[in-house]
């Protein structure tokens, strides 16, 4: 199939084969009846794999006009979608090109559809091909004959009204660029061709010439000759050199090529550009309502809203499942770094929230890349995104603080052996308070030392010492007579009051943590958002949308999209403000405690306390 018969003439030559996508089937037990469009999957997975924007330039026409040979050119080239020698029609259904390809920032996929008016053709299947044309093309070429006469316009008729056929959407553009090729035109040329072609219409029917002014207020018309006069030659257009064609036809070949290939947008629903999942759900849910002989139009706002949703959901599953692989493989490669292996299983506050906001900003950026829709449901739908992202976030975060309790846990008892435990045996007992007083300091300054910082997990390790080892160890100390009732009951107050403390404390980093967290990703959010915002405002422009509704409904839009942010997050941000404040207070109550106490304690116990006032630990 790869010939490579390159047209040339400054065209990029694309490689490739051509690929069915859909075909029509027709009803066996009654050809009268719409039988069923079906699609073949393996070019819809080429689509659907797009990762940017898409144009599609749909080559629609009488059937025997050289729509093939203009499909091929586009691809710089004479060969690819099929040609044919005889009457009767080649093409069946719609090819594509294996290979979409790039210009000027879009995915180019050309589409050779089936000639239509044949008469062997399922007239109800002819002008379903031609309304989903209309529907889901960007650009719209309609081949046809240059003289212009009844026999050759064919489904032109079909715009005399157009709103029997489609619903259209009551804001933005959806219909495509018109290209009309005027084929094997043989006149001299006119002054200009689509005063031609509209004069030419309106001579046979003059409400399909207001319907495609009504429809097509911008479109091109190209007149193209005859590519040489021997008909034999005409048989084997695939195969011949650019050069055995006139001259003329190749200069208005390659004008038409040129100005359908830099003039052709990108595939829009509303203000937004359809990428390969996008139009490919467009597409299926429009030959669905196409296969539904009860369904008489095909209501284009019905089928944005379904592309709307089918996307967000799409990518709120697909970006959840990008943050938590990346945070699994974030974390473990991290992991595989440490020398320390205590430290393989943990990071600290500040560590882990780098590495989450890292991902965060990655899973963002894909998500805004994705989505379409106006500026609310944009919003809405990142709403449930972060929602979804924070409980998977809430789940790395649990195990990562199980991971660093356990890790401060097992320093600290390792502390507490090494200075208070192995003087509380027979064989080495303390030999008064004095003693007990620093060994309790040193501890303590060692656990500042070790244990990981800048995590509420190493005060709720030290509230569980002072809960646990502390009580334990006054209680052997008094049961000895080192330590006498009063003095011990005095000593277990100090640290039932530190370990009050330090829970009250654990709770404020926790909160500061959060708080932090969700500023950080509210601009984040926003950044991405007004992004967007600017997006959708640029390709209003580049449709040259001018509808005063329209302008002030998307303005709205973005007003209440930002306001639905900002009060989110204010909200939020209070809410967590006023959780803090009450934990401050709580905590400024076993601070006036443990002043309380101070005087009466020895240097050790004194220097111990200090800690927890914020005058070392803080």
């Amino acid at each position: 199939m790869e010939c490579e018969n390159v047209f040339g003439e400054g065209i990029p030559f694309r490689e490739g084969i051509p690929i069915q996508l859909l075909n029509y089937v027709e009803n066996e037990k009654d050809r009268n009846e719409f039988g069923e469009i079906i699609f073949n999957e393996e070019a819809l997975d080429i689509i659907r794999g797009i990762d940017g924007p898409v144009a599609i330039i749909s080559v629609v026409g009488s059937y025997r006009r050289g729509k093939s040979w203009f499909a091929n050119v586009l691809h710089g080239r004479h060969d690819g979608f099929m040609l044919g020698s005889t009457v009767d029609r080649c093409t069946q259904g719609i090819y594509m090109w294996s290979k979409p390809f790039d210009y000027q920032g879009k995915r180019m996929i050309v589409l050779d559809c089936e000639g239509i008016d044949d008469p062997k053709q399922n007239q109800q299947w002819a002008t379903k091909l031609f309304v989903l044309c209309l529907a889901i093309s960007s650009t719209f070429i309609y081949n046809l004959n240059g003289v212009v006469g009844k026999d050759d316009i064919g489904k032109l008729f079909l715009m005399t009204d157009l709103t029997k056929f489609i619903v259209p959407p009551p804001d933005y553009k959806f219909l495509p660029k018109l290209v009309v090729l005027l084929r094997d035109f043989m006149l001299k040329n006119p002054d200009d061709f689509k005063d031609y072609f509209l004069d030419r219409l309106n001579s046979v029917n003059e409400q399909a010439t207001e319907g495609v002014k009504k429809y097509f207020s911008d479109f091109d018309v190209f007149g193209i000759p005859i590519p040489m006069a021997d008909r034999n030659q005409l048989q084997i257009l695939d195969k011949l050199p650019t050069a055995s064609l006139q001259p003329e036809f190749v200069t208005e070949v390659t004008h038409a090529v040129n100005n359908v290939l830099s003039t052709s947008t990108p595939k829009y629903i509303g203000s937004c550009t359809m990428t390969g999942v996008s139009f490919t759900k467009f597409l299926q849910d429009c030959v669905e309502k196409l296969n539904d002989t009860s369904i008489m139009q095909l209501s284009i706002p019905s089928e944005y809203d379904s592309v709307v949703e089918y996307v967000a959901q799409r990518s709120i599953k697909e970006c959840v499942q990008m943050y938590t692989l990346n945070m699994n493989k974030k974390l473990n490669k991290d992991k595989e770094r440490s020398d320390d292996s205590l430290h393989v299983d943990v990071f600290n506050w500040k560590a882990f929230n780098e590495i989450h906001m890292e991902i965060f900003s990655q899973v963002e950026k894909e998500f805004f890349k994705r989505i379409i829709g106006d500026s609310i449901q944009i919003r809405q739908y990142e709403n449930e995104l972060n929602n979804s992202i924070n409980e998977q976030f809430e789940k790395f975060r649990k195990s990562n603080s199980e991971a660093l309790y356990e890790y401060n846990m097992e320093l600290a008892k390792k502390l507490w052996e090494n200075n208070v435990k192995v003087r509380l045996s027979a064989e080495n007992f303390f030999k008064d308070q004095e003693e007990f007083d620093d060994a309790i300091a040193i501890f303590e300054r060692e656990v500042i030392d070790t244990l990981i910082e800048d995590c509420p997990e190493t005060e709720r390790v030290m509230a569980k010492i002072k809960s646990d080892e502390y009580q334990d160890a006054i209680a052997t100390l008094k049961s000895i007579g080192i330590l006498k009732n009063e003095l011990a009951e005095q000593i277990k107050s100090v640290q039932e009051s530190e370990q009050k403390y330090l829970e009250f404390s654990a709770n404020e980093k926790e909160t500061k943590f959060k708080m932090e967290k969700m500023q950080v990703e509210h601009e984040e959010i926003k950044r991405h958002l007004l992004n967007k915002i600017r997006e959708k405002d640029e390709n209003t422009e580049k449709q040259k949308i001018t509808n005063i509704d329209v302008l002030e409904r998307a303005n709205y839009d973005r007003e209440v999209a930002l306001a639905l942010l900002n009060s989110e997050k204010e909200k939020e941000i209070e809410s967590l403000k006023d959780e803090l404040k009450k934990i401050k207070q709580k905590k400024e109550v076993w601070v006036q405690i443990i002043q309380s106490f101070i005087p009466l304690l020895h240097t050790g116990l004194k220097f111990a306390a200090s800690i927890y006032l914020g005058k070392i630990f803080h």
